[in-house]
């Protein structure tokens, strides 16, 4: 379960399907083939700059219960969810959240809808120091010269041309943990902690793609390991 990527890892559902997917690998929850009409409706996403404003006073598993139920899913850990939730939540950022807040609507039921909606919001979010910190370790790690203001610039940024399949590891790492874990991901998985001696690699031949898949894997298991199960 370590070696899988954290874009994967990070797509674990907070809702269970009663049917099957139309997409891959959703964020958050996972959708069944409800209205598509979130995703227009969503345009350049909403608001999200560190949970400020009135969303910010919503409980974000209350907004994930309504969101299950309006859209016809299967709550995690059926009638324990409210306790698996509070627990998962501490994994999440205050930016996760308040996209969460926003995006979770009931016009917005499929997942790639949600994703689409809520990595918007990055894009109007600022960073902590910790997520800062873990993106110039990560591009000082896995890029040289000029590469490495590319990826401080590209890394974090999304871009909706792409979608939700266009998400990088990294950018998820920046974005969607509590600050406690960015730190334990930094520590662990850039500079010389990183594995397989990917870490003086550079930018040039294969070292960037090397580095970053060496970084997917450990940050994903430092990922998984934080993750609650069912009480």
């Amino acid at each position: 379960m370590r070696l899988r990527p954290i874009a994967l890892l990070f797509a674990l559902p907070v809702v269970a399907l009663a049917a099957c997917e139309d997409d891959v690998a959703p964020l958050s929850p996972r959708a069944d083939a409800g209205s598509s009409g979130g995703a227009d409706a969503a345009a350049d996403g909403p608001s999200a700059s560190d949970g400020g404003g009135d969303a910010a006073v919503a409980d974000v598993c209350a907004v994930e219960k309504q969101h299950g139920v309006d859209c016809s899913q299967t709550l995690e850990c059926g009638d324990k969810f409210e306790a698996w939730c509070k627990e998962a939540d501490k994994v999440d950022s205050e930016q996760r959240r308040a996209g969460k807040r926003a995006c979770l609507t009931k016009d917005r039921c499929k997942s790639a809808d949600v994703r689409d909606c809520i990595y918007k919001t990055y894009n109007k979010a600022t960073r902590t120091a910790a997520q800062e910190a873990l993106l110039d370790a990560y591009c000082n790690t896995c890029f040289t010269g000029g590469g490495i203001g590319l990826c401080k610039a590209a890394s974090p940024a999304y871009d909706a041309a792409k979608g939700p399949a266009g998400v990088t590891d990294i950018f998820l790492a920046v974005w969607e943990l509590s600050d406690a874990l960015t730190d334990k991901v930094r520590t662990t998985c850039t500079g010389g902690a990183l594995d397989a001696g990917v870490a003086d690699a550079g930018d040039g031949g294969g070292g960037a793609s090397s580095c970053a898949s060496a970084f997917a894997s450990c940050a994903g298991g430092i990922f998984v390991d934080a993750l609650p199960v069912c009480p």
